[in-house]
This record gives C-alpha cells, sequence and structure tokens, in this order.
C-alpha cells in the first residue's frame, strides 16, 4: 500500500514550515540525493540519524534494506509516528523498520550490528542555522571521531552519507564536510581518501558518500547513470576533481599536515572538528566576529547568521567586561575614605582572589558543560547533569572548607592547589573515559558524567567560604563581603562568553587549562591574606 510520510519544507527568509504528506514512490533529486546511497548497497541493515519526517528511512526501505533503524535525539518525534499520527505516516508499523529514540552516536557506538548504509542528510534545521543558532553550539556529530565511529559500524564496503547546504559563491559547509572526512580517513591509515569519497550536488545541497573501502568503477558508472538520469552534478569522484578551485585544493591535500597547512591558510575556518573542538558551524576566524572583515554580500543565510551570533557573543562579553571594570572603581571612588584605613596590600588580594574564582569556577563549568555536551549528546540533559553535579558538589566543598584552619595562617594559603590538580585530573581524565565509556547507556554516562564533575566541583566549592573567612580573619576595618560577593558575580559573567569563545578558538581542554590557572594563580592572594 502506498505509505505517506511528514516532509518538513523550510522557507527562507523569514521561515516558514509547511508539513506535507508525499508517498513512497514520491521521488525529487533536490530532497532526495541522499537516497542514492542505498541502491549502491541494496542488501543489509541500514541506519538513518535523524528520522524526522521519515523520507530517508521510506528511501532505505524501498532499496531492499533490512532492518532499518531509524535513530532520532528528539523523543517526541518518534512519539508521533508510533501513535498520534501512525496512520498518517506508517512507517512505525512496516515490516523491518525499527524506531529508536536516542542519541545517535552513542547509539551506533554500542550497537554490535554492521551496517550497508548510514544516512545523515540535512538533520539541522535551516531555520537554526540561519539565525546562527549552531555557531555557538558543540555538534558531537559532526566531528573526527564521531565519523571514525561510524565508519567502524559500516560493513567494509558500507557507505556514510551526509548532506549539508552548498553554495557555489560560498561553499563552506561542503569543504569542511569534505575536510572532515578526509581527516577521519587519513586516522584510520587510509592512504588516498579521495578514492573513498563521492560528494553529489543538485541546487543548494551536496551530499558526501564516504566508504571505509575504495568505490570501485561499478560504483562510479552506476552513480554516473543516476546522476544522467536525475539530473544532478557529480561534484567530486576519485576520477573528477572539482571545478571550484576551493574544493579543488581540497581534493588534491596529499596528507594531514598538509590539510593542516591549508585549513590555516583558508578566510574561513575549515579544520576538521574534533571533540575538543567540536563546533563545525562555526566556521568565521576570530577576527572577523568583531570587525566583520568577510564580504558580507557574498555569504549565504547560514554565515550571515554565524556572523550575527559570534559577534552577539563579542559585544556581550565586551558589555560585561565594561560592567565589571565599573563594578571594581566605582565602590572604590565612592568608599575611597572608608577604605583608606584597609591596607593596599590586603584590599588588593582580596579582590584578586573573589575576582580569579570567578573567572577560574566559569571557565571550568563552560568546559565540563562541553565535554559532557559531546558525551551524552542532547544538550539540555547535558546541562542538567552539569548544573545540578555541580551544585551538589561545591555543596559539599563548601561544608569541608570549614575543616581547613585560617585563624591561624597555616596550611589555608596551599588550598588553591587543591582544585587547581583536580581541574587538571578531570581535564586529562574526561578523554580516555569517555572513550571508554561510549558504548554505555545513558545511565552510566551520566554517572561517568557526574564522577568527571564531582571532583573540580568540589575543590572550587572550597573557594567562596574560604576567602570569606580569609577576609574575616585580617579584622579588616570595612565589611568587603557584599562588595567581593559582587565582584565575583560580575567576574563570573565575564567569564561565561570568554571561556565558550576561547573553546570555540583553541579548544575546550585549553578553557580548563585556564580555569585551573586561575586557581593557581589564587596562591599570592591566599598567601598574603594568611599573614597575621
Amino acid at each position: 500500500r502506498p505509505t505517506r510520510t511528514l516532509c518538513f519544507l523550510m522557507t527562507p527568509p523569514p521561515p516558514r514550515a509547511t508539513l506535507v504528506p508525499y508517498t513512497a514512490l514520491f521521488r525529487s533529486a533536490g530532497l532526495n540525493l541522499a537516497a542514492e546511497a542505498p541502491p549502491l548497497r541494496p542488501l543489509g541493515p541500514a541506519a538513518v540519524i535523524g528520522v524526522g519526517g521519515g523520507r530517508d528511512v521510506l528511501a532505505a526501505l524501498r532499496s531492499g534494506h533490512a532492518p532499518v533503524v531509524g535513530v532520532e535525539l528528539n523523543r517526541d518525534i518518534v512519539d508521533l509516528h508510533r501513535g498520534r499520527l501512525r496512520d498518517f505516516s506508517g512507517i512505525a508499523g512496516l515490516e523491518g523498520v525499527e524506531l529508536v529514540a536516542d542519541e545517535a552516536r552513542s547509539f551506533l557506538t554500542r550497537d554490535r550490528r554492521s551496517y550497508a548504509v548510514i544516512t545523515m542528510s540535512l538533520i539541522d534545521t535551516w531555520a537554526a542555522t540561519g539565525a546562527g543558532a549552531y555557531s555557538l553550539s558543540e555538534n558531537g556529530l559532526y566531528t573526527v571521531e564521531a565519523w571514525e565511529r561510524f565508519l567502524d559500524r559500516l560493513d567494509p564496503d558500507g557507505i556514510f552519507t551526509v548532506s549539508r547546504w552548498y553554495l557555489r559563491g560560498a561553499p563552506g559547509e561542503t569543504a569542511r564536510m569534505i575536510a572532515l572526512a578526509m581527516e577521519a580517513l587519513w586516522r584510520r591509515g587510509v592512504a588516498d581518501p579521495r578514492a573513498h569519497i563521492i560528494v553529489l550536488q543538485e541546487k543548494r545541497t551536496a551530499t558526501l558518500l564516504l566508504s571505509p573501502t575504495p568505490f570501485s568503477d561499478a560504483d562510479l558508472d552506476q552513480m554516473q547513470r543516476e546522476a544522467v538520469r536525475l539530473g544532478f552534478n557529480m561534484l567530486m569522484t576519485p576520477r573528477k576533481a572539482p571545478i571550484h578551485p576551493l574544493l579543488a585544493e581540497l581534493a588534491a591535500l596529499p596528507s594531514r599536515d598538509a590539510l593542516a597547512r591549508w585549513a590555516d591558510a583558508q578566510l574561513l575556518d575549515l579544520t576538521p572538528p574534533t571533540d575538543a573542538r567540536p563546533f563545525f558551524f562555526s566556521m568565521l576566524r576570530p577576527q572577523t566576529w568583531l570587525f566583520g572583515q568577510v564580504d558580507t554580500e557574498g555569504l549565504d543565510h547560514g554565515f550571515l547568521g554565524n556572523l550575527r551570533a559570534t559577534q552577539t557573543l563579542v559585544y556581550a562579553t565586551l558589555a560585561s567586561l565594561l560592567l565589571t571594570v565599573i563594578a571594581l572603581l566605582v565602590p572604590l571612588g565612592l568608599r575611597r575614605r572608608e577604605l583608606a584605613g584597609v591596607p593596599r596590600g590586603a584590599l588588593l588580594a582580596a579582590c584578586a582572589y573573589f575576582g580569579l574564582i570567578g573567572l577560574g569556577f566559569m571557565f571550568v563549568e563552560i568546559g565540563l558543560l562541553s565535554v559532557v555536551g559531546v558525551f551524552l549528546g542532547h544538550p539540555t540533559l547535558a546541562l542538567a547533569v552539569v548544573l545540578g553535579g555541580i551544585i551538589l558538589a561545591t555543596g559539599v566543598g563548601s561544608l569541608l572548607s570549614s575543616r581547613i584552619p585560617v585563624e591561624e595562617g597555616r596550611r589555608a594559603w596551599l588550598y588553591p592547589l587543591i582544585p587547581a590538580l583536580l581541574i587538571v585530573a578531570a581535564r586529562l581524565a574526561a578523554e580516555p573515559l569517555t572513550d571508554a565509556f561510549a558504548a554505555s547507556g545513558a545511565g552510566a554516562r551520566i554517572g561517568l558524567s557526574l564522577a568527571l564533575i564531582a571532583p573540580p566541583a568540589l575543590g572550587m566549592g572550597l573557594g567562596f567560604p574560604l576567602g570569606l573567612r580569609l577576609v574575616s580573619a585580617r579584622a579588616l576595618a570595612v565589611d568587603l563581603g557584599p562588595w567581593l560577593w559582587g565582584i565575583n558575580g560580575a567576574f563570573g559573567v565575564c567569564a561565561s562568553g570568554l571561556a565558550l569563545a576561547v573553546s570555540m578558538i583553541a579548544g575546550v581542554p585549553t578553557t580548563m587549562t585556564i580555569g585551573a590557572l586561575c586557581y593557581l594563580a589564587l596562591l599570592p592572594a591566599t598567601a598574603l591574606l594568611s599573614r597575621r
């Protein structure tokens, strides 16, 4: 019987969503470039990352794949297919279709099946892309480590397909997608990545076909016939170099080192994203964030959104820095007579102490949020786990801070070593532990996330109450508590933007390292405040 499914058509700008049905017999080259991989490997299981309306599930099923496993992060979409729209959609009731509500990277890592085809077709909405929503957020599906895992789940001659937007004047997403594929292949020991890659293009869509083994002549001949029949372009194949100069340079690169040098020389950031720097959709160099040194006339909707998002981050951070300076200087000016009796060294040490723990705390929190976000795959869940874990562990740390003697001035000045060492330990342990538990279920991954969060958060929890006790023990003539509290909060607000910028530019490990250094920099302040 004809089977209908859901198709969300986006028409920018402004974004307008239309829900339309279509039958399983419906074909459109513009919407179904990703459907060209299943016919090349018509037997065996297929996986679809991002079920959406079910188009790619149907394409795999019609090509003869069984089972077809649809992995959807949004549980509501799976529930619609199984429940309210079951009769309209129908894919949940088709023999051989298995719908899974889970994070795709984790599911495919722990799934022991080998797939003939894995498809990931335009799973990120145009509306959010155009608004720059993804530019500042991590995405664990578009990293070298993720693609290595997807390739591991394929049959030896299987195909992994990814579709992204393509604009001839600004092919940034397509170029970064190809660079990501080449890096993943080089890491697997492939000498000639180009033999493993086909890129198809139709209008504003480019689809990459990636295989662990080189494509055969029969594969290329079949794909050429399909291109002629359906009217799409063979943008890049083992036989054909891309016409676009940027893509042609990329396709001709001989090694990972050459790719790194080439990417560094580009106006856009086309380096392959990794788990340490998982920002696939952020392609503008830092120097363009503030001054906009790019040709905005030549940018498509997505890149303009990228520019707006990063500039908003810069302006918000600059505004918070200005307000922080005001929060520091205005009280000094208004209360200069009262503060005249406070030793200048103690005053500066107290300000530095609470400013540094505000900076360090937020740098570590943003870093942990990125690590856990990629590990769990669900941003809302990651936020809940990180914030909940930090609040609980810092509370315990605050409670334990009362056991550190400050009145005698002994040992308290060494306190900063505790959070600094625990932060460094968490930073070093994060990659091997998350890699070891990548195939675990959600409960185990949440448990490991909390185990990574707890030690550094416990150490950071010591800081605020201990600092107040150190200042109080100096018996200063003025109560600095409310002002120091404000300094801590102001520096924390500044650090939220700064930490995100550092993660995007230098990577998450660097962000956490800066957090550890902020706590280590407390040593002179605690030593001075501990003097009696």
